[in-house]
């Protein structure tokens, strides 16, 4: 299933950073099940918080840009945590 991780997050914010209007889906049986918490686990465990404050900046940076996008958001299954948020940041969603 579809899960945000900080490379997609990175190549999203490249992508939409351009003109045009833009259609945001998932792969899959599901739109997102949220960010990988994987990745979170792994920076917390190695002691490196300020890694996670950077993803969460990143996500939060995606979502503001989206905001000020045409973007319409093709919701199917799941929609979930981090995949909510980036759905809502869009000027439509479409399910």
């Amino acid at each position: 299933m579809g899960t945000i991780t900080p490379e997609l997050v990175r190549e999203l914010t490249d992508a939409v950073a351009g003109e045009g209007p833009f259609v945001l889906y998932g792969a899959g049986r599901a739109f997102s099940v949220g960010y990988d918490l994987r990745t979170f686990l792994a920076l917390i465990e190695a002691g490196e918080i300020d890694g996670v404050e950077r993803l969460l900046i990143e996500l939060q940076d995606l979502g503001d840009l989206l905001d000020t996008k045409n973007i319409v958001a093709a919701v199917h299954g799941y929609c979930l945590g981090a995949g909510l948020e980036l759905a809502a940041s869009c000027s439509r969603i479409v399910a």
